[in-house]
């Protein structure tokens, strides 16, 4: 067989969900940063066909798909997927092999890092890249090239001859300025991202990455990618990338996707100065924890142009979040909503309804307390609990029962994927829109939705939205 060359056809897709859009798609369109970094670092390495397929951004369907396909002849064709994206990943790889028979299927993601060998023989794909994929990818990228087997690669699993197997795990990547900056001439520009998105503050706003991982143990949350152990990025990287964002791209505004931006204080406080000093004229989101801000520490991010913090919030109820390992009080969340507020930075504030350990009372109290918090925004969603979710310290069946039979129940707002015991499913999705309801309906909320309104797409986005969490998405 003729050897490959690095000029090889190299296709990155983000798939859609097999059922359509998520409630988060309607309001928020980012671009696939993962994928990004990928192209990136096998650009860096000389390979020089690569493409990045953005179908939740670009509204592509499968047929629309097949055609660009078959145009762009990939050799090698890799997928990220989340919990609910088996079944259309599965179809893409059936529509990539009928196309061409030799092309190799890879996967990667959360949902396939969680579960990489049963992901593996569910989507029929080639290889699953586990865990963070960037070095693995380049390694397997050149052991295709080169004919070589797959055997030593770290961080990845296969089929060979009929059978699975399963290589050791990569180390986490401890230099994560040794990543070259994400390969965003491959994706639609930011502008076109934020035409679409209700959650961008500007009409030019783009994602960024300072972190990976995240040192906290909530049980809910998915760390089957980045772990537990924090790592970051120099403060002079970050500020290199964005200053070629903004010279580049002409972005306005900044939505950093670290897991937690405010975990080291220190560090804080050394974003914002480079902030100021390089007069960074825009404006940026983060996400954070209530235990770990302060009012000296958001007055500093205020001046440095933070307009928006994100606050996971779950539950108004002490014993639920015990119980989920949040390790923080009610006392600090009102204290650090409040702080935020008074520094003029937007609050928002997420829910989690139906956990385990919820109850209607548990439900009611999450409810009254959101409605007190005088958040600038919330977000609310059903329990979800993803193969990815971090080690918990109770079992899932003594405090309800998991209603999804298959993958593709797991983006349902229809219907519950966990039902905590002592309520039924239609008592569950009534509380889910009546939270939806109390926390928004009022008239300062309603005057920033309004307010934040740039364009016909972002209306319509917020309309989408309003109908689906009221049950009625299809009418």
């Amino acid at each position: 067989m003729k050897q490959l060359k690095k000029d090889i056809p190299i296709i990155f897709i983000n798939p859609l969900w097999f059922e359509g859009s998520t409630f988060d798609e309607l309001i928020s369109k980012a671009p696939p940063l993962g994928l990004a970094y990928l192209a990136a670092v096998l650009e860096k390495d000389g390979f020089a066909n690569l493409h990045i397929i953005d179908m939740k951004a670009r509204e592509m369907n499968f047929l629309e798909l097949e055609k660009e396909l078959v145009n762009l002849k990939p050799a090698i064709l890799g997928i990220t997927l989340a919990t609910g994206q088996v079944t259309s990943t599965a179809k893409i790889i059936k529509i990539a092999k009928a196309i061409n028979p030799e092309v190799i299927c890879l996967i990667g993601g959360p949902h396939a890092s969680a579960l990489p060998e049963e992901t593996l023989r569910e989507t029929k794909a080639d290889v699953c890249v586990y865990g963070e994929g960037e070095l693995s990818l380049l390694e397997l990228a050149n052991a295709i090239v080169e004919e070589r087997e797959f055997n030593l690669i770290k961080g990845i699993v296969y089929q060979s001859n009929s059978f699975i197997k399963i290589n050791p795990p990569r180390p986490l990547i401890a230099d994560l300025d040794s990543l070259p900056f994400p390969a965003r001439h491959l994706l639609p520009t930011p502008r076109e991202y934020s035409r679409d998105s209700s959650l961008a503050i500007s009409g030019s706003e783009t994602v960024v990455m300072t972190s990976r991982g995240c040192p906290f143990r909530c049980a809910f949350c998915d760390k089957s990618v980045f772990g537990r152990s924090l790592r970051v990025r120099s403060v002079k990287n970050v500020a290199d990338e964005i200053e070629l964002l903004i010279r580049d791209y002409g972005v306005e505004s900044i939505r950093f996707f670290d897991d937690l931006l405010t975990a080291i204080p220190a560090r804080v406080k050394e974003i914002c100065e480079e902030f100021k000093q390089r007069n960074f004229n825009l404006k940026w989101i983060c996400e954070a924890r209530v235990n770990t801000v302060n009012p000296s520490m958001l007055k500093m991010m205020k001046e440095a142009g933070c307009a928006e913090i994100h606050y996971g919030i779950e539950s108004g109820n002490q014993e639920v979040l015990d119980l989920q390992q949040k390790d923080v009080t009610l006392e600090q969340i009102r204290q650090a909503i409040k702080w935020t507020n008074e520094a003029k930075i937007e609050s928002r504030g997420y829910f989690i309804l139906g956990l385990p350990g919820d109850t209607k009372e548990t439900i009611k109290e999450t409810i009254k307390f959101g409605r007190s918090l005088n958040l600038t925004y919330a977000g609310i969603a059903l329990y979800t609990p993803y193969p990815g979710n971090f080690t918990r310290k109770y079992k899932l069946e003594d405090y309800g029962q998991v209603l999804a039979e298959k993958w593709d129940d797991y983006i349902s707002f229809d219907r519950p994927v966990f039902l905590p015991y002592g309520m039924t499913e239609a008592e569950l999705i009534k509380f889910y829109r009546w939270a939806y309801l109390a926390i928004h309906l009022n008239f300062k909320t309603i005057f920033r939705i309004l307010k934040s309104i740039r364009n016909i797409t972002t209306l319509k986005s917020y309309v989408k939205a309003f109908f689906w969490s009221m049950g009625l998405k299809n009418k």
